[in-house]
């Protein structure tokens, strides 16, 4: 009786441990999203905002890349328009784009309005490899509008 109750109490010792990460993971996630909606409502452009975003994104989640899709008017393509890193800047400057509802998780989000989570990319069906940033392991684009303007991804 006495191991049984060692171990029940092993085990609900381990489950507040995985709890108390799990809950000190998400707090600093929600802190680094108020850090980020605080310093760009000072940006005063909408490019400025952008390109500050991705900068933050990456920074406060530890990505080795981010970046801002808006989609253009025709409503056809997903276009990138702030990113981080060299390879941002090229494919920036390529006017890398996506089809909107075919191509690529990104081009997927932004069609269905909906999040596209992608944990492992090799799995996703949807996974457009583009070979700038070329260490892609996951995704998790958005669609998002607000204000009346574009919606991106």
């Amino acid at each position: 009786m006495g191991g049984q109750l060692r171990r029940l109490v092993g085990n609900l010792e381990e489950r507040v441990a995985e709890r108390t990460q799990d809950l000190e993971r998400r707090t600093t996630q929600l802190r680094a999203v108020a850090e980020i909606t605080r310093d760009v409502t000072t940006a005063t452009e909408v490019q400025s905002l952008l390109e500050q975003a991705v900068q933050l994104v990456r920074q406060r989640f530890d990505f080795y890349h981010a970046g801002v899709f808006l989609v253009d008017g025709s409503g056809e393509w997903a276009v990138l328009r702030a990113a981080t890193g060299e390879a941002g800047r090229k494919m920036i400057e390529a006017g890398h784009r996506l089809q909107v509802g075919q191509v690529g998780i990104v081009g997927s989000a932004a069609g269905s309005g909906q999040p596209h989570v992608s944990q492992d990319v090799t799995l996703d069906g949807s996974y457009y490899p583009n070979p700038n940033p070329g260490n892609t392991a996951s995704s998790q684009p958005g669609r998002h509008s607000g204000g009346g303007g574009a919606p991106g991804a």
